[in-house]
Order: C-alpha cells, then sequence, then structure tokens
C-alpha cells in the first residue's frame, strides 16, 4: 500500500501526525494534515486525550469517491482526492453536479475530521448498536463541530445536509428514481442516520452536557472483557 508515497509529518501534542501520500500531492496531503490537527484540538478539551502515540492519513487507491474509512491510528482516503481528481460520485446527473460543486471539498473535509474523530471511540460499546452510535454518530458531531469552528457554521451546514441527510434520501427514494440509485444504493443508511442522531444529539443536550459524559466514556473499558469486568 506504501509503495511509492511519500510521507509528510505533523504533530498535536503527544500524538504524531503523518501523510503517506503519492509525491505530487504534498499540498493535499498538508491540508489534511491541518485539518486532523485541527480536529484532536479542537475534541481533546472535550472528549479527552486521544489514545493514540501515531496518526496516519493514508492514500488508498482502493477506495473511490469520498469514501473515507477510519481504522485504529489510521485514516484511509482514497487516492484519487490526493492527485485534485474529481470523485467519482455517480454516473448520473446528480454525480455530475456534486462533482463541480464546492461540496465535495467539504465533503472531503467532513469525511476525513469523522474518521479522526472517530480514533476515540473504535472498538467501544458492548453492542454492534452502541458502536454505530458512537463511531459514526458522535464521531461525526465531533467532525461538524471541527468544521463549524474552523470554516464557518454555513460550510458545517451544508456538509450535514449533503454528507448526512441527502444520502438517507437517496437511500429511500433510490428504489423509485433511477437517477438517484447510483448514489444511494451505494452507501449505508444505518451510519448516515448514526450521524444524524449524533448531531442531533449534540443540539438538543448541548455541547457541555455531551462532552461531559463522552470524557467518562472515552476514559473508561474499551474491550468487550473490560466493559464486563466493569
Amino acid at each position: 500500500l506504501a509503495r511509492g508515497l511519500a510521507t509528510s509529518p505533523l504533530a498535536a501534542g503527544p500524538t504524531r501526525l503523518a501523510s503517506l501520500h503519492p509525491p505530487a500531492a504534498s499540498e493535499a496531503a498538508a491540508e489534511l494534515l491541518t485539518l486532523a490537527r485541527r480536529t484532536l484540538e479542537t475534541l481533546e478539551p472535550a472528549w479527552g486525550r486521544v489514545a493514540l502515540s501515531d496518526l496516519y492519513i493514508v492514500a488508498c487507491p482502493m477506495l473511490d469517491g469520498l469514501g473515507v474509512a477510519a481504522l485504529p491510528g489510521v485514516v484511509l482516503v482514497p487516492a484519487a482526492l490526493f492527485r485534485g481528481e474529481a470523485p467519482a460520485l455517480a454516473k448520473d446527473v446528480v454525480g455530475a453536479l456534486l462533482a463541480r460543486h464546492p461540496a465535495p471539498r467539504e465533503g472531503l473535509a467532513f469525511a476525513v475530521a469523522r474518521a479522526v474523530a472517530a480514533q476515540w471511540w473504535l472498538g467501544r460499546g458492548a453492542d454492534v448498536a452502541t458502536r454505530v452510535v458512537l463511531e459514526d454518530g458522535i464521531a461525526a458531531a465531533g467532525a461538524l463541530r471541527v468544521l463549524a469552528g474552523s470554516q464557518g457554521d454555513k460550510v458545517a451546514r451544508r456538509a450535514k445536509d449533503l454528507g448526512l441527510t441527502l444520502p438517507i434520501q437517496m437511500g429511500l427514494y433510490g428504489k423509485i428514481d433511477p437517477v438517484l440509485a447510483t448514489l444511494g444504493e451505494r452507501t449505508s443508511n444505518a451510519t448516515f442516520k448514526a450521524g444524524l442522531f449524533g448531531a442531533e444529539l449534540e443540539r438538543h443536550l448541548s455541547e457541555t452536557l455531551l462532552d461531559e459524559a463522552l470524557r467518562g466514556l472515552a476514559a473508561g473499558p474499551r474491550t468487550l472483557p473490560e466493559l464486563r469486568a466493569a
């Protein structure tokens, strides 16, 4: 995976950040590393220190579209986005419009911030439903907070609408509308619904109350045996 890739290092407190990317994509890598550092610096005061000594942003040729993936200590980003290519969102009029809109760039920022925010919650929870709420829902709320603080409320609202609400609508109506089906059927509604749940939970409870609960949760047991012993 790392063959032919360049490395760009950065740091966010005790967490070392690095990007593995195509040599010609150093500028894009620097932007994503800065975003990752901003995400850590924004959320660590709220959720506590993330249990990572290293975090890698990796250009992955096996991903397409805006399909950013989170693994412990690793954020996988479609290699085409590092090269500045338009994401292959869909082979229809919707995808063509989105590819020309600034939203894909903002969508990438949201997806990367969400994957970094998920680092607090990967592997936590005693069941699948709890893990989805934490890894997808709470991480999405954290990412929207990062975007609102760094790029403004308008960008955060657009990321929420296009990154969470629109895919759910496409999933619901794609069966009856072939134009929407191509994009809608490539996504998991559970992930997007969890993201909306996390964002609404923060809005109704307030950041202060939610962060207080999350700090305790983030510092608690991570694995299933630890949960059973707690």
